[in-house]
């Protein structure tokens, strides 16, 4: 159970390698579309250049006095980087202008930031549309705070979660990622100014979601999907189970083994249908 002297009133929750996955990999996805802008790569390259560049990047956020005129702006800007990146890996180039002309690689970038930005380039969690309603009938207030950009309302929307959900915020627009704590007091006053120690907060990654949830005094929950041991544990298991956002994410290069007393004593699901059996029971609402 998770343990508290006073009841739940909300359940934040992560989004990619939580409520939804990629329908594919980010390296599938990259060959198909830098082979349409005339650039050939193979998939399983792109899979391992993907997971350095979006390792390397700083927090799917603008920093204070960010120089872009839009936040649209900032997220192309981000991923642009991260995407050509990920293809200047695959490549093993120092410079992609070797092998294809900026062109191309603007029209790769753009088909792949438009393609994440369709439902049908995400699946959702079998048992996250059920959760979701079991935690509502329950009376908590439900929010999905993501490592993620703009792009995260629509796909919630047209996957059917946004309705089931009071609030989205994704990082760009929290102007903090995960686990900067920032981001978690963001969503509490979108909820209504709620106490962190009367919210819980689930995802799949223990430096992101535990130990940044906990840092901002929330209780959390650890998806272990893999049923990872606390020896074995680290941030990367976690990043190499979701290629998402494209992260969502925000796994760093520097600093991404979780804390020991985070992989000790988080409590741990394998499933998300398995949530409701560790929560204190709530009132349903009337």
């Amino acid at each position: 159970m998770v343990s508290a002297a006073e009841p739940l009133l909300a359940v934040t929750l992560d989004a990619g390698g939580t409520l939804i996955a990629n329908v594919e990999s980010v390296g599938e996805t990259y060959a198909r579309l830098a082979r349409d802008a005339g650039i050939e790569a193979d998939a399983t390259k792109l899979d391992d250049g993907f997971r350095r560049a979006f390792a390397a990047a700083p927090p799917l956020a603008p920093p204070p006095g960010d120089a872009h005129a839009t936040l649209l702006d900032f997220e192309h800007a981000w991923w642009r980087r991260v995407a050509l990146e990920s293809l200047r890996l695959a490549l093993g180039v120092e410079d992609l202008a070797q092998v294809a002309t900026a062109d191309a690689c603007e029209r790769f970038f753009l088909a792949a930031f438009a393609h994440y930005a369709q439902p049908s380039a995400w699946r959702v969690d079998p048992d996250a549309v059920a959760v979701l309603r079991e935690l509502r009938a329950r009376g908590l207030r439900l929010a999905v705070v993501s490592n993620f950009d703009a792009r995260l309302h629509g796909v919630l929307a047209g996957l059917g979660l946004a309705e089931l959900v009071d609030v989205v915020l994704p990082s760009s627009e929290a102007g903090a990622a995960k686990p900067d704590p920032a981001i978690f007091r963001r969503a509490l006053a979108l909820l209504g100014g709620l106490p962190a120690a009367r919210c819980l907060h689930v995802g799949d990654s223990l430096r992101e979601d535990v130990d940044g949830a906990t840092a901002a005094g929330l209780r959390a929950v650890w998806l272990d999907r893999r049923g990872a041991s606390a020896r074995s544990t680290t941030d990367q298991d976690a990043a190499d189970a979701r290629t998402t956002n494209a992260r969502s994410t925000d796994a760093r290069a520097t600093d991404a083994r979780p804390s020991a007393t985070s992989v000790a004593d988080a409590p741990r699901v394998p499933r998300i249908a398995r949530l409701a059996d560790l929560l204190p029971l709530a009132q349903p609402s009337a």
